[in-house]
C-alpha cells in the first residue's frame, strides 16, 4: 500500500479544519487511526492538494501548529516501515538489479548519489529519513575494484537524547570503516559474531 507521507504531515491542521476539532483531539484521532485509515486520510489530503490549482489548501493547512513534537512522534509511528535487512536488500537490488525502470534510474541516482572527493569509490549513495525520534540511513558504496557494501542504520530513540550523539559519530564511523582496514575487520567480526 502506498502512503502519501508528505501529505500526512498536514493531517493535524486538516483534521482541525475539516472536523472542527482541537489540535489535541486531532492528535488523538491520528494516534487511534489504523494504518489503513491513516493512509487513506493522507491520500485524501494528497488528492485535495493535487486538484488545488490556486494553492489555497497548502496555504491553509501548512501552519505552524502542525509542527508540534507530539505530531512528529505520531508521524514516526505511522510511517511505512520495514527491517534494516529489507532496506539493505532493496538498495542493493536497486543498484545491482532491474528494480527501477531505465527512465527512473538516472533520477533516482541524482537524488541519492554522493559527490565524494575520495577517488576510491566508483559509486557512493545514501538515503536518509530521520525524524524527531528515528534515525534511518541506507548507504551503498562500490569501490574501484568492484567490491560493494550496503549499510543500513535504524535507531528508534523516543526521548531523542541519543540522536545528536549518533548523528555526529556516524560520519566518523563511516570514514573509519572505509579508510581503516583494521577497523573494518573489527566491525565485520563483531557483526558476524552477534548474528552468528
Amino acid at each position: 500500500m502506498i502512503q502519501a507521507f508528505s501529505s500526512a504531515i498536514l493531517m493535524p491542521t486538516y483534521l482541525k479544519d475539516s472536523h472542527g476539532v482541537t489540535m489535541r483531539q486531532a492528535a488523538k484521532m491520528m494516534k487511534n487511526f489504523s494504518y489503513g485509515e491513516y493512509t487513506a486520510k493522507a491520500i485524501e489530503i494528497f488528492d485535495l492538494l493535487r486538484s488545488d490549482n490556486e494553492g489555497k489548501w497548502i496555504k491553509q493547512l501548512n501552519r505552524r501548529a502542525r509542527g508540534r513534537w507530539k505530531f512528529q512522534r505520531i508521524w514516526s509511528e505511522k510511517f511505512p516501515r520495514s527491517t534494516a535487512k529489507e532496506y539493505a536488500l532493496l538498495i542493493k537490488s536497486i543498484f545491482e538489479g532491474n528494480r527501477l525502470h531505465e527512465d527512473a534510474r538516472p533520477i533516482f541516482n541524482d537524488l541519492i548519489r554522493l559527490q565524494v572527493p575520495d577517488p576510491q569509490f566508483a559509486m557512493a549513495a545514501q538515503k536518509g529519513g530521520s525524524s524527531l525520534s528515528i534515525i534511518n540511513l541506507a548507504m551503498y558504496y562500490e569501490d574501484l575494484s568492484g567490491s560493494k557494501t550496503e549499510m543500513v542504520l535504524f535507531v528508534h530513540d523516543p526521548p531523542g537524547g541519543e540522536q545528536l550523539w549518533i548523528e555526529q559519530k556516524l560520519v566518523l564511523f563511516i570514514n573509519q570503516y572505509f579508510t581503516n582496514k583494521l577497523f573494518r575487520q573489527l566491525v565485520k567480526q563483531s557483526f558476524h559474531s552477534k548474528n552468528g
